[in-house]
């Protein structure tokens, strides 16, 4: 009998990680005829997290006309 190499537990785990984190690239390369059928994509969460805080009065867009026309404050600027 041939003997086997035993994987240990965290090769299994740094392998399942990688697999986890490809998933969502995987499914960006399927392109846009998997989504066809008039089936709208997903909403989205961001979630920003400041460790130190932030000035209140310049985090907040100015200006808000709607959910797309607005004015970022300098420290929101890209």
């Amino acid at each position: 009998m041939i003997p086997r190499p035993r994987m240990n537990r965290r090769t299994v785990l740094r392998g399942l990680g990688g697999f986890a984190f490809g998933l969502p690239f995987l499914e960006a390369m399927r392109g846009s005829k998997a989504r066809a059928s008039g089936v709208d994509c997903p909403k989205r969460l961001i979630i920003m997290y400041t460790p130190n805080g932030t000035i209140p009065q310049n985090f907040w867009p100015t200006n808000v006309n709607s959910e797309t026309d607005f004015t970022l404050s300098p420290i929101l600027e890209p």
